[in-house]
């Protein structure tokens, strides 16, 4: 399983999340990597875990490297735990492998949501829900409290969302009734494993006075992540699905009473749904500062998740029964003898040859090299970083999301690159604007990059030396056309990197210039 799963997802040349936690999770280990980037060195608690590993790999590996032995990890415990998964509620191998391939491919009922991609806090805290899950089932209550807290402290929604389904599932089976004793004596292995997961929650809790949390919130919810909990911002027929999905599950907890795994999957599933709901009555009816608890996050892989693995394990037992019936089950025995032995044999070989075939890959176009592709030179990006200082600040369109991983260098802001809290949120609202002119992008999320990338490269001179002293910004990375009067130190066909920190160019201003002080959206 795992080399199938590493075969299909494993990409030598593509970055995913990883250009956002990777960085990261370097700065956390190496804080004089880059001492002076805002957003690096910025406190995200329930990361922590992962950036003591991740940070770990990049170290001794690099980016490159690292990034490749990370996935190589994170896919081997998302396969041994789906392993687990597939055993214990008794889903026959091969339908449920098909199951898993089909869900590999669209892994998003709406909201583009997934359980797996690259070297990334998500995939780990997935393959820690699967683990409780299973024990959950097995009633092994301690194991499945120890993992769900390694789920909060890898990624706080997915383990809390996890862990509401989990109590859901258990009141609907009645054992949450039945056995809240040894529930609740074997739960004080949860905050020590959850510990981290537990602190970013009480620091998300906390009230701040300094800024207006809800407007902040709003801004990250409305403009920066509407693709994943704004109802409105979504295409496509999703009602159907869910209504399709919704009947889907309560129809195998009616009629399927025979069979208590599928029952206990139908489940957790329906539990799934409820979230989904309360989300749609928050987006319908609450503040939308609410919808940043992402409340079809969750739901959004889980529903399809469990619909796929449903179906093939219903296919699975008929195909079974049915053969079994039949006066040629000696025969099927030994096929299913040859089947057994020979098709782990075939497949392994095929896809050694297929994931080597693929690392052909390492000699020709590496995990950091793709920038031709997007109509972006390489060049400029590898002179600042084996030329220009390491303590530099750069103002560069923040849409360029692999700035830290190929210059490495700190950047004044990016878009990509957004903090988890309100005060950061609040911070990080105000850079976007003063690199759009003034106010902020009226396009929200990723369609805002156009409008963004046209108004920064717009900015005047005045403007660009006001930001660089008061942020202690070095450079300016600009068009060739722009014919800026700053000193030019590198040019490519695509950009021109110009130095800023040459004083006697800078004007005595205190004041922010007019075209920067456009009054708030609010």
């Amino acid at each position: 399983m795992w080399l199938i799963i590493y075969t299909y997802f494993f990409s030598f040349y593509r970055l995913d999340n990883e250009i956002d936690v990777l960085p990261s999770a370097l700065q956390f280990i190496d804080q004089s990597w880059l001492p002076n980037d805002w957003y690096l060195n910025l406190s995200i608690a329930y990361r922590q875990p992962f950036n003591l590993i991740a940070g770990s790999f990049i170290t001794l590996l690099g980016f490159q490297y690292g990034a490749y032995f990370g996935r190589a990890v994170v896919y081997l415990l998302l396969s041994i735990s789906l392993f687990i998964y597939i055993k214990t509620f008794r889903l026959r191998y091969t339908f449920a492998l098909a199951g898993l391939l089909f869900f590999f491919k669209n892994q998003s009922l709406i909201a583009c949501e997934w359980i797996i991609a690259g070297f990334d806090t998500k995939t780990i805290a997935y393959s820690f829900v699967f683990l409780s899950l299973s024990n959950l089932y097995k009633k092994d209550y301690f194991k499945s409290f120890l993992f769900a807290g390694a789920a909060i402290s890898f990624h706080v929604l997915v383990g809390l969302h996890a862990l509401f389904c989990s109590g859901f599932v258990l009141l609907l089976t009645g054992n949450l009734v039945g056995q809240w004793r040894d529930i609740l004596r074997n739960s004080w292995v949860f905050p020590i494993t959850g510990i981290f997961g537990i602190l970013a929650i009480i620091q998300q809790l906390a009230p701040s006075s300094e800024i207006d949390s809800a407007f902040a919130w709003k801004i990250y919810v409305e403009y920066r992540v509407p693709h994943h909990v704004l109802p409105s911002a979504w295409n496509g027929d999703w009602i159907s699905l869910l209504a399709i999905s919704t009947f889907f599950f309560i129809a195998i907890i009616v009629e399927r009473k025979d069979s208590p795994s599928i029952r206990f999957i139908a489940g957790y599933s329906i539990g799934s749904l409820m979230l989904f709901l309360m989300g749609l009555l928050v987006f319908a009816f609450a503040d939308p500062v609410f919808l940043r608890l992402y409340w079809f996050r969750f739901p959004d892989t889980i529903i399809p998740f469990s619909m796929c693995l449903l179906t093939m394990k219903i296919l699975g037992d008929f195909a079974v029964s049915e053969c079994h019936s039949q006066k040629y089950a000696k025969a099927h025995f030994q096929i299913k003898r040859v089947i057994q032995l020979g098709i782990p044999i075939l497949t392994s070989i095929l896809l050694m040859i297929i994931f080597l075939n693929k690392g052909i890959y390492l000699s020709k176009t590496r995990l950091l090299d793709d920038w031709n592709s997007r109509g972006v030179t390489r060049s400029i990006l590898t002179w600042i970083n084996k030329n220009t200082d390491k303590g530099a600040v750069f103002l560069v369109y923040p849409g360029i999301q692999d700035f830290y991983l190929h210059a490495q260098r700190a950047m004044f802001v990016s878009y990509k690159h957004s903090p988890q809290s309100a005060v950061d949120i609040m911070e990080w609202y105000e850079r976007i604007k003063l690199t759009n002119g003034g106010q902020f992008p009226s396009k929200r999320g990723f369609a805002a990059l156009e409008e963004l990338e046209q108004n920064f490269y717009q900015l005047n001179e005045q403007s660009i030396l006001w930001l660089s002293k008061q942020y202690g910004i070095s450079y300016y990375l600009g068009k060739p056309l722009q014919n800026l009067r700053f000193k030019r130190v590198y040019s490519d066909s695509y950009y021109t990197l110009y130095q800023l920190n040459d004083h006697s160019q800078q004007e005595d201003q205190e004041e922010i210039p007019a075209s920067l002080s456009k009054q708030k959206q609010r």
